[in-house]
Order: C-alpha cells, then structure tokens, then sequence
C-alpha cells in the first residue's frame, strides 16, 4: 500500500488547523457560515416551494425561487472560499521553502553584476506570482456573484410581472373572480423563514459581521514596476501605508471587500426583509376587509421584488470595483513582462 505524499498530508494538517483555530474561541469561519447557510436555505426552500402551490401564494413562490437561487450563491461561495483559503495555507507551508531558496541563490555571488540581475528577477517573479494569485482570487470572488445575480434578476422580473398584471386586474374584477391564497400558511411560513433568516443572522453575529461585509482580507503585495491603472481600487499594490507610519493592524481592513461573504449576507439580509414583508401584508388581509388576500399577496410580491433589486446594489458596486482591480492586475503583469524582457535584452547585449 502507497503512502501518502508528506507535502499533501502537511497541507491537510495545515488546513484542518486553521480552520479549527478560527472555529476554537466561538468565531466560525467564512466556510462555516456558507455550509449553514447553505443547508437551512436549500432544505426551507424545497418544502416552501410546494406549500406555495398548496396555499396559490406568488409571494411566498418568488420567495421560494429566490431562497433557491440564494442556497446555490451560498454553496458558489463556498467553493470559492474554501479555494482561497488552501491557496493561503499553501502559502504558509511554501514560506520557508522560498526563504531558503532565496538564501541560497543570495549566498553565490560571483560578482555584484550577477548578483543583482540574479535579485531583479526573483523579485519580479516573486511578483508576479502574487499578481497571479491575486487575480484567481479575484475571479473566485466576482464569477459566484455574478451569476447569482443574474439568475436572482429574471426570477425577480417573473414575479414582478406576474403580481403587477394580478394588480391591475384585481382593479376591474369583483373579489369572487379572484383567487384566495391561504394567509394562516403565509404567515406561518413567513414566520419560520424569518426565525431561519434570524438565524443565520445570528452565526454572522457571532463572526463579528453582524453589520455586514466591508473587508476581510488584505493583499500583502508591494508595488515596485510601474503604477497601477486606479491605485484607489487596487490599494493592495501600494507600499506607502509602511512609510506613512500607520499600523499594519490599522490598515487590515482597507477598501477591498470578499464579494463571495459580502454576496452571501446581502441575499440573508435580502431574505430577512422579504418575510417581514410577506407577514405584515398577511396580517393587514387578515384583519382589515379593504384588502383582499389575493391583492395582500401581490403586493407582497410586488415589495419582495423591490427589495431583492434594491438589495443588489452594493453587490452591484463590488463586482465592478473587482473588474476594475482585475484590470489593475493584468496591466502589471504585462508591466512586469515587458520588464522582464527588457532586462533580459540587456543581459543579452552585455554578454555579446
């Protein structure tokens, strides 16, 4: 029988104690979330989905379909954490292996020359693969996003559509013409949907995100060849917070925000005002008789609707803030290209 690889079985060690550090002191990490978040909204979602057509309720089924197209953003993001995070510990394991290798090609110096062209491309493949790494990062972050957002769109302009042509009908027809959906099952179920969205909540509480998403993470990239394109979108790249004096810690929170953790509250907290939404229109058929229950229902739609949309405007602002950052990236790294060769011309033109 095979053993093992010790490289892998190092990484798997690594990897099971960051995340059981993160986890040790009662702060879940970032997959911890996701993997909850994605269980409790794809198993709500599939009974909720058949007691909408039980209870002829549009609210609760455009509910029902963005809580499915939220589980599947949840178990994308998850992925693209989960990624991340081996992409980091691989880094920590390499780390001293590149330190030594750097000390070893530092220790042969047969003349200065050598030496420097020998540090200028360490240094510059050094940042390269930080480029590079930066910007897989980058596409796990804006592509999860990108398409729950997009499948979350049409979903919402169904409903939309559906409960405002129910509106203008139920203006021209008599209330025994419409339909009658079950409000003690709305409610109920609203109120269960609210208790889960309370939930999660809670567990973002817990990671001391309560609040929501700014940033979670920092580039330890310096800039060294040439600028970037908009160096406020890609602050990562700039080497001036160590010479303005302010404290590393300070500035671990910058600009930049985890669209995939950012994407995932924004669809909880979406979720939070689409039940209170839901509940308070049942509760206004249920009590007063001005309000039919199939106009309650369609203008809860119609409310639900406008807060998914609304809800998606500052993921709207992350994910082009990442195209513009993944722009940055690839002029440097062309940058750093061309670097290279010219410096490798110049090697060339000193042997002739």
């Amino acid at each position: 029988m095979e053993s093992a690889d010790p490289e892998e079985q190092q990484k798997e060690s690594s990897l099971v104690e960051r995340e059981s550090s993160m986890c040790s002191w009662g702060i879940p990490s970032n997959e911890t979330l996701l993997f909850t978040a994605f269980v409790s909204f794809m198993g709500f979602a599939t009974v909720q989905t058949v007691v909408a057509f039980i209870a002829q309720s549009d609210a609760m089924l455009g509910d029902s379909a963005a809580m499915a197209v939220d589980a599947l953003t949840y178990g994308f993001n998850l992925y693209a954490e989960r990624e991340k995070t081996q992409d980091v510990v691989a880094d920590e394991n390499n780390e001293d292996e590149i330190a030594d290798n750097f000390e070893l090609s530092s220790s042969d110096k047969r003349n200065t020359t050598t030496f420097d062209e020998s540090e200028g491309e360490t240094e510059r493949d050094r940042l390269e693969q930080q480029f590079l790494k930066r910007r897989r990062h980058l596409h796990l972050e804006l592509v999860p996003p990108l398409m729950s957002v997009s499948i979350l769109i049409i979903v919402t302009i169904f409903v939309l559509r559906n409960s405002i042509k129910t509106l203008i009908l139920d203006t021209h027809r008599n209330e025994s013409e419409q339909t009658q959906p079950n409000l003690k099952i709305m409610m109920a179920f609203s109120t269960a949907n609210l208790l889960l969205d309370l939930f999660n909540v809670t567990c973002f509480a817990t990671a001391k995100h309560l609040m929501g998403y700014n940033t979670t993470e920092q580039s330890n990239t310096e800039q060294h060849y040439g600028e970037v394109i908009d160096d406020e979108v890609y602050s990562g790249l700039n080497a001036d917070d160590n010479e303005s004096g302010v404290d590393p810690e300070e500035t671990e929170e910058d600009k930049r925000v985890n669209l995939n953790m950012c994407s995932a509250y924004t669809h909880v907290f979406a979720d939070t005002l689409r039940s209170i939404a839901v509940i308070i229109a049942s509760v206004v058929a249920e009590v007063t008789k001005i309000v039919t229950p199939e106009v309650a229902d369609a203008a809860a739609a119609v409310i639900v609707s406008a807060i998914i949309l609304l809800s998606l405007v500052p993921l709207f602002s992350g994910l082009i803030r990442t195209w513009r950052e993944l722009r940055s990236i690839a002029a440097e790294v062309k940058l750093l290209s061309e670097s290279h060769d010219t410096a490798a011309d110049e090697s060339k033109g000193q042997i002739i």
